[in-house]
């Protein structure tokens, strides 16, 4: 990747031409996330951008493309790349519909789907892995980062990303059963989706008001959880981690306008008011 700074033309045309997938010259999934890792790390030099503008932006779609990767691993590569180029070069993904294509694959890559879950059995124990999980991770990560940077391009989609954010504060399967070798990958996933839940709030305010009897269950639900007795220390200190952040996701949402006049919010009071611990934790959000 660093290479590109000096050979770009060269360097470049090798990495796009690794991306193959299928046929005669497909390359295998390793190859294609070493690819668009190595063009990352390009984008990530300022000198690579600033020397070959035109390789750089005639680059950028085919490594985008992998976003829809068959792989995971590809997946993952190629929406830390958007990431980057969000965060560095917003004005070139902005350009020629860049942005606007690569978005709905984002969108598609924080889906949830039953088929990507497996059980695993652990001597007596049997455990779920969600083997999208990794993906969704950084999707949700990655639209963060959108939501933030350039919500502008994003607000025709509003509704439907609302959608995708309380999908991501959902739990789909009972987290009870999550493997441990994945709850930390879990938890980072809500902990992000509870920020640009609380940044949609200041965004979007009326399509929250108009979802708060679905933004909220899913919130409370975790608020509620516990633990087994024989959680450890180290786990016990995690939830209470994602607790807080998602109180103060619900406390960012109680400002919302006209938030306070839904039946679910006031629902969600009544319940507070019910359990001294949360009210108390509420208050001081």
């Amino acid at each position: 990747g660093h290479m590109a700074v000096f050979r770009a033309e060269k360097v470049v045309a090798a990495l796009v031409d690794a991306l193959e997938v299928g046929g005669a010259r497909g390359k295998s999934a390793n190859v294609r996330e070493v690819s668009v890792s190595a063009f990352r790390d390009a984008v990530n030099d300022g000198r690579f951008a600033a020397r070959s503008q035109d390789v750089f932006q005639a680059a950028i779609p085919h490594f985008l493309s992998r976003i829809s990767d068959p792989d995971t691993k590809v997946q993952r590569a190629a929406i830390l790349l958007l990431s980057v180029l969000l965060h560095s070069h917003l004005g070139v993904v902005q350009q020629g519909g860049l942005l606007a294509t690569a978005l709905p694959l984002l969108y598609k890559g924080t889906e949830f789907h039953k088929e990507n879950l497996r059980e695993v059995v652990l001597g007596p124990f049997k455990q779920i892995v969600d083997d999208s999980l990794v993906v969704r991770r950084a999707a949700y990560e990655c639209l963060h980062t959108a939501v933030n940077r350039c919500f502008e391009s994003l607000r025709a989609d509003s509704d439907a990303l609302l959608d995708l954010v309380i999908s991501g504060v959902t739990d789909h399967y009972d987290i009870s059963k999550t493997s441990h070798l994945s709850l930390a990958d879990h938890y980072s996933l809500k902990m992000t989706c509870y920020g640009i839940l609380a940044k949609m709030g200041e965004l979007h305010p009326e399509g929250c008001v108009a979802k708060a009897s679905q933004i909220l269950p899913p919130l409370y639900k975790t608020l509620i959880y516990k633990l087994k007795s024989d959680a450890v220390q180290q786990e016990q200190e995690r939830l209470e981690e994602v607790q807080n952040a998602c109180m103060r996701c619900v406390k960012s949402i109680s400002r919302v306008p006209r938030m306070d006049e839904t039946e679910m919010f006031g629902k969600l009071m009544i319940s507070f008011n019910r359990n001294e611990e949360l009210l108390k934790k509420f208050k001081a959000s």
